[in-house]
């Protein structure tokens, strides 16, 4: 290994470790914001407060929490009444899981395929609110999630019919 193949792996792994600490720096953040949120007891900032926290645990691949957190988030959407908010709870949930079920897929089938199924149940109830309540400014985008999610659970047709009435939004429904 040459000098520079050693400086670069130094830097790649000092620019590794300050990464590493901004995640955990975010992921302190988001934990104290999600601990506030919890004691004012609103379920919109409750929301607004786990999305970060579980983007944080994702960007780790610590899916399982990541999932776990954006179920909880999941159960104050429901409580909103705000279909457009738990259509991007449900799609945020489905992404997580699949992510789940793709990292658990080689050390446990049969778990990861149980992720990857709530992956898909969490993207076609999103995909049905959307249906329901959407407006076009956050339907084709959210369905663009939800496409990708199914791609990525190997539901290639779904994906492409979510693809499809995506455009179909963007294009005035």
């Amino acid at each position: 290994m040459g000098s520079d193949s050693i400086e670069s792996a130094v830097n790649t792994g000092t620019a590794k470790a300050a990464a590493d600490a901004q995640v955990r720096e975010r992921l302190r953040s988001a934990v104290a914001r999600r601990d506030e949120a919890e004691a004012k007891g609103n379920p919109s900032d409750l929301i607004e407060a786990l999305l970060p926290l579980a983007r944080c645990y994702a960007q780790m691949g610590v899916y399982g929490a990541a999932e776990e957190t954006l179920r909880h988030a999941l159960r104050a959407a429901r409580r909103t009444g705000n279909a457009q908010q738990l259509a991007a709870v449900l799609s945020d949930t489905a992404q997580a899981a699949c992510w789940r079920a793709n990292d658990l897929n080689e050390r446990d089938p049969d778990t990861g395929r149980v992720s990857r199924d709530r992956a898909r149940d969490s993207a076609f109830e999103a995909s049905s609110l959307i249906h329901k309540h959407a407006h076009a400014a956050w339907a084709a985008p959210a369905l663009l999630v939800i496409s990708l999610v199914l791609g990525q659970c190997g539901d290639h047709d779904d994906a492409a019919v979510m693809k499809a009435r995506a455009e179909s939004w963007q294009a005035g429904h």
